[in-house]
């Protein structure tokens, strides 16, 4: 989880993001902390809870799924179009350290 901490004119705060939500103002920030703990808790113990559900998805609902595998290493033109990639790289690293020097 994360938690932004920050100087307040009479000490810290720590503020929680959505789904929480929470911030706390304290004299330190041990104590700003503690406090969002106490407030998670206190929800989760009221029921509160976070989960995480996955979008459902179909392989024929998805257009590129048709695409997938379509290149592979063994195919030649691919094998060549992948190494040109790759010179290209080296020629622009090359003058990216030329530049440099």
């Amino acid at each position: 989880m994360q938690i932004l901490v920050e100087p307040t004119e009479t000490g810290v705060r720590a503020q929680t993001f959505a789904p929480w939500n929470i911030a706390v103002e304290a004299a330190t920030e041990q104590d700003a902390l503690k406090g969002v703990y106490a407030k998670i808790t206190e929800r989760v113990n009221q029921g509160a809870k976070v989960i995480v559900v996955d979008e459902p998805t179909q392989a024929e609902d998805n257009p590129l799924r048709r695409l997938a595998g379509m290149f592979t290493e063994s195919d030649e033109e691919f094998a060549a179009f992948q190494e040109e990639i790759r010179k290209y790289r080296r020629e622009r690293d090359a003058e990216d350290v030329a530049r440099d020097i």
